[in-house]
């Protein structure tokens, strides 16, 4: 019985493991730098060339580095859904997400995680 918990144990903390390293590619592949930063990660915000039909415009970017200390995991994933408004400004995410759902999983989990 010991064996199986320990086990157990490894196989979670490995999965723990890797979604906190998946995490900030997560973030830099579905483009979240156009808006955001995350400083303690050293992720630093890149806004890159407006999308078509949009234009140009000055942005100043969100930095993410304690958002786990100010909202959960669930409220990540619905705001990152469209289903929640922001805790700060009150306004749906401004971009539909275009990743995976588990993409999307990864990204809420390891976002929660920065307090």
């Amino acid at each position: 019985m010991r064996r199986i918990w320990i086990i157990v144990f490894i196989l979670f903390g490995s999965f723990i493991y890797l979604q906190a390293s998946e995490g900030p590619e997560a973030f830099k592949a579905n483009g979240c730098t156009k808006c955001h930063a995350i400083e303690v990660a050293g992720i630093e915000f890149a806004p890159g060339e407006p999308e078509e039909g949009e234009e140009a415009e000055e942005k100043e970017p969100v930095d993410l580095s304690k958002i786990g200390s100010e909202v959960s995991e669930e409220h990540i994933l619905a705001f990152l859904k469209r289903q929640e408004v922001s805790h700060g400004n009150e306004k749906k995410h401004k971009k539909k997400f275009k990743g995976t759902d588990e993409e999307m999983q990864i990204l809420a989990h390891w976002l929660a995680s920065l307090k």
